[in-house]
């Protein structure tokens, strides 16, 4: 979503997706046998950014859905809950930095470090507290001047791309991602084309501060959130 739907901002809060995106998004919804959001954010918090009820939305990198108001967590995740809050906790009290933020996430947390006043070191800083205070018993998952801390359950927006293409029978699926996250989910497609199971088209949106891997080994590239809102009416035109 970020990156992709909606432009990237100082303060998570404040994102949104314009209706150059929204639009095209809910023709596709009509059109096409299944439209997801997946993403890094929790799945409600998604949910409210985007504003659309018709889409699937996979939140926290694969650990949660929120599909037609249900929201359900695999079984798995609930017993490292508390130490991850507990690590929360700690981490919140011993990194008392400028700039640096924290975005709970429900079943993860994220440590920002954008708006520090030097986010290189601030992040160095981070990534030392969370190894210092056991954060290697997580999973941890880097962004773009984020960390992301998850419970120990391999989930990730590519075993979300595998099952839902598997659980939906689907004959083609094509993925648009922007982060070092999205990889995950640009080698699932991979593999379902590769089984025979699926075509597949990944397609990276290639910003300043993407990551060089996202157009290494994308299918084809877009140069902006305001290209991917471009794309989206062209495929709701000649969708369906």
């Amino acid at each position: 979503m970020d990156g992709t739907l909606s432009e990237l901002v100082s303060n998570p809060e404040d994102s949104e997706v314009s209706p150059h995106i929204r639009d095209p998004l809910q023709e596709l919804c009509g059109k096409l046998h299944l439209v997801a959001v997946i993403t890094g954010r929790s799945a409600l918090q998604a949910r409210r950014i985007v504003a659309i009820d018709d889409l699937l939305y996979v939140g926290n990198h694969g650990l949660e859905q929120l599909r037609n108001g249900e929201l359900s967590v695999p079984v798995g995740v609930q017993p490292h809950l508390q130490p991850l809050n507990d690590l929360k906790l700690v981490l919140q009290s011993e990194l008392a930095i400028p700039g640096v933020s924290f975005e709970d996430k429900g079943v993860s947390f994220a440590i920002h470090y954008r708006n520090a006043p030097d986010p290189e070191a601030a992040g160095l800083q981070v990534q030392e507290a969370i190894d210092r205070e056991g954060g290697g018993a997580f999973r941890l998952v880097p962004g773009k001047m984020v960390i992301n801390i998850l419970p120990p359950v391999h989930l990730t927006k590519g075993t979300a791309v595998h099952d839902l293409a598997e659980g939906h029978g689907l004959e083609a699926a094509m993925y648009i991602g922007d982060d070092l996250t999205d990889l995950d989910a640009f080698r699932a497609v991979d593999d379902l084309v590769n089984d025979g199971r699926c075509e597949g088209l990944k397609i990276g949106v290639v910003g300043a501060d993407a990551p060089r891997e996202i157009a290494d080994e994308a299918d084809y590239t877009l140069g902006s959130v305001g290209e991917v809102g471009w794309f989206l009416d062209w495929l709701s035109a000649n969708a369906g």
